[in-house]
């Protein structure tokens, strides 16, 4: 019964832990006044969901 509640416990702040890394690093923390003189696009393919993605890239 104590290793259950260990293991709980654990998963508890596993999850809490991963979920505030994950919304951290949406976060934009630095803004930098900057001039895009290209755009790179490179295209991606995903096999799982058989589809291609295109990603820009400000240069």
């Amino acid at each position: 019964m104590i290793g259950f509640i260990v293991y709980a416990v654990i998963g508890i702040v596993l999850i809490i832990f991963s979920l505030r890394t994950i919304g951290k690093s949406f976060l934009c923390t630095l803004e930098i006044p900057v001039t895009c003189i290209n755009v790179k696009q490179r295209m991606h393919y995903d096999h799982d969901r058989n589809e291609h993605t295109i990603h820009y890239a400000a240069t």
